[in-house]
């Protein structure tokens, strides 16, 4: 029995450095799914942020035909820009494309957990006369 002296303690650090690599493996796979779930519901809502700035920017085309777009405004958990073109304005001059990014969480770049998405989408300004629908 005097040559086995250090065996038990041996055998717990050699235990307890099993299950702190095991706890640390846990620890980080739990971070980075934390990290991967955030991104991709700011991937999401930036898409949604886009289409927004696109719906913004036909409904101010119905009224005011030579809307060119506007800057970064905030909308909910990140923003929109918008830049609204005239592609062809020799042969196509009624036809609009409407760029719209959306940002999240805000529009710096270097934001935490930061995601973009461009939306591009053509309208074609068609002349609304009050008889078009008449009998």
């Amino acid at each position: 029995m005097k040559n086995e002296k250090g065996t038990f303690l041996i055998s717990s650090y050699l235990v307890l450095s099993v299950i702190g690599t095991f706890s640390l493996a846990l620890f980080l796979k739990s971070t980075t799914v934390y990290r991967t779930i955030e991104r991709t519901q700011n991937r999401i809502t930036s898409f949604h942020l886009a289409e927004s700035g696109v719906d913004r920017a036909i409904t101010q085309l119905e009224t005011d035909s030579t809307y060119a777009g506007q800057g970064y405004t905030v909308l909910g958990r990140g923003g929109y820009e918008v830049t609204v073109e005239t592609p062809d304005s020799v042969n196509s001059p009624t036809i609009r494309r409407i760029t719209a990014t959306g940002h999240t969480p805000s529009n710096a770049a270097t934001a935490y957990a930061y995601e973009r998405r461009v939306v591009v989408a053509y309208v074609n300004l068609a002349s609304q006369s009050p008889f078009d629908f008449g009998i």
